[in-house]
């Protein structure tokens, strides 16, 4: 689910710090609007991109969000984040048996 954003208008990017994701179930990656000379600038990753579409596909983040996602990028952010029922699986009976051994009563 979506984090709470403030309605903004779509026909009107204004300035500011994203998260967005390139594809569905991607990692996300860090994505900026400014002014240069005047004019609106976007960048993905450091990487120019389309103002429009870092403007519509965004989700406002902090500064410190940001930058955090800039410092750590994915290393294919075009790739979908792949997850198994398997895996799934696997992951909740090692938590189980974390829990089970961290809340036995001591003897």
């Amino acid at each position: 689910m979506r984090d709470e954003q403030p309605s903004r208008r779509i026909d009107q990017p204004e300035p500011g710090l994203f998260k967005m994701q390139l594809v569905a179930r991607g990692p996300y990656v860090a994505a900026r609007i400014e002014r240069r000379l005047g004019i609106l600038v976007a960048t993905i990753n450091g990487v120019p991109a389309d103002v429009d579409y870092v403007w519509t596909s965004g989700d406002f983040v902090s500064d410190e969000q940001y930058e955090i996602l800039l410092a750590d990028p994915p290393a294919d952010p075009y790739r979908p984040l792949a997850f198994s029922m398997r895996g799934m699986a696997d992951r909740m009976r090692e938590q189980e048996e974390i829990d089970f051994w961290h809340r036995r009563p001591i003897t």
